[in-house]
């Protein structure tokens, strides 16, 4: 099981892609510009350096995939 970050989580690449990771056994969070309750979630802004740091300062991903 490996740690994966995605940002664009919540587009349609995005939750796509969350599924399928999930459905493999991933542990998976992400992180988008759209507001959500998930707790394996954050509101993020991928231009903005500190909010970026903020999801990997939570998440530890060991993998990321951009699709910010």
């Amino acid at each position: 099981m490996t740690k994966i970050l995605v940002t664009g989580s919540l587009g349609f690449l995005g939750q796509h892609l969350t599924r399928e990771l999930r459905g493999c056994g991933h542990e998976v969070y992400g992180a988008d510009l759209t507001h959500s309750a998930n707790l394996s979630y954050l509101r993020a802004d991928v231009a903005d350096h500190g909010q970026l740091a903020s999801a990997f300062n939570r998440f530890v991903p060991e993998l990321v995939y951009h699709l910010a």
